[in-house]
């Protein structure tokens, strides 16, 4: 007859128990990665949903004070304001040339 492997008990058990070891650590220290990233992930999404509210405020903030300075800007720069900031500019030139040293 040929041979078939029906009885286990006349084949040697093979040494399984290294390579299960090995295998059970890996899977354990995947398993402790892995509960450390859940954990970074949700501190990180709290400390980000207590950041959100000063950041609208701040760019609401932002956005107010740019209309602002647009606004003064185009006062300055109209009519009588844009004369008057040429002479400033004529002026701020004739200084800055009496305070450059020649020597």
């Amino acid at each position: 007859m040929g041979q078939f492997n029906l009885n286990l008990s006349t084949r040697p058990f093979k040494p399984y128990r290294a390579a299960n070891l090995g295998l059970l650590i890996l899977f354990l220290s995947l398993v402790a990665v892995s509960v450390w990233q859940v954990y970074t992930y949700q501190q990180n999404s709290a400390l980000a949903a207590s950041i959100r509210p000063n950041q609208q405020k701040a760019k609401a903030e932002s956005e107010r004070l740019t209309k602002e300075l647009t606004a003064l800007n185009t006062k300055m720069y109209s009519g009588n304001a844009a004369d008057k900031y040429s002479q400033v500019a004529v002026l701020n030139n004739i200084l800055l040339r009496k305070s450059f040293s020649w020597t």
